[in-house]
């Protein structure tokens, strides 16, 4: 009995490493150089263990995973989470806060392969982007250059005087400095807003949305 615990408990880890990859068993097992996929299969029905061998090949695949931990289920799931990836740091605050965003840690970490390009990911608290994006959405960011801005897309812009969440248009109004008009998806309750370029000190990308549902 204790050896089929040990299976099972091997599948419960190798079951996440699968999960968080993003393919099927059997695709798994040919990206971690495996001739046969019938080694995955008896150990998710608890015949046999992880061995050495297919712990190896897993870290040759991904080395962010912490062989001790496939092997045994002690110690840490991942070598080093902040530089894995695919895994976002999180930050539980909301988004005045990004400003010493350098100087927080992170209480999380997001696996989201397919966003991997974000710098960080934030809270959003507000309803200037209802009903797009609403209060209690986590934004997935990374910074870029404000001339680089697509119009019509989403980020937060950061001000000496403001920090806001708004879909970015150019303002044309015969000004010598060019202006951004900062959108909200909600018109009726809140203004644009028009700011300088020049006096924009820091711009994220809004690069992916989790909206949590009730």
């Amino acid at each position: 009995m204790a050896n089929r615990n040990t299976a099972k408990d091997g599948w419960d880890r190798l079951s996440q490493v699968v999960e968080e990859s993003g393919l099927t068993l059997h695709s798994f097992a040919m990206a971690i150089g495996l001739l046969r996929s019938e080694t995955l299969y008896q150990i998710r029905r608890g015949q046999i263990g992880i061995s050495n061998k297919v712990a190896d090949s897993i870290i040759a695949a991904y080395p962010q995973y912490n062989k001790a931990w496939l092997l045994t289920g002690f110690g840490n799931k991942y070598v080093d989470p902040s530089s894995a990836k695919g895994h976002i740091p999180f930050y539980n605050c909301n988004l005045s806060q990004i400003v010493n965003i350098e100087h927080l840690e992170p209480e999380s970490y997001i696996f989201l392969p397919m966003a991997s390009s974000a710098d960080f990911a934030i809270i959003y608290h507000g309803e200037d982007m209802m009903p797009s994006i609403p209060s209690g959405t986590v934004l997935l960011l990374s910074k870029c250059n404000p001339r680089s801005v697509v119009y019509g897309n989403e980020y937060v812009v950061v001000t000496e005087q403001f920090v806001t969440l708004r879909r970015v248009r150019s303002e044309d109004q015969g000004s010598a400095e060019p202006l951004f008009r900062l959108e909200a998806d909600n018109p009726e309750r809140f203004d644009s807003v028009m700011v300088h370029i020049p006096d924009v000190l820091a711009v994220y990308a809004v690069k992916a949305r989790i909206i949590l549902k009730n």
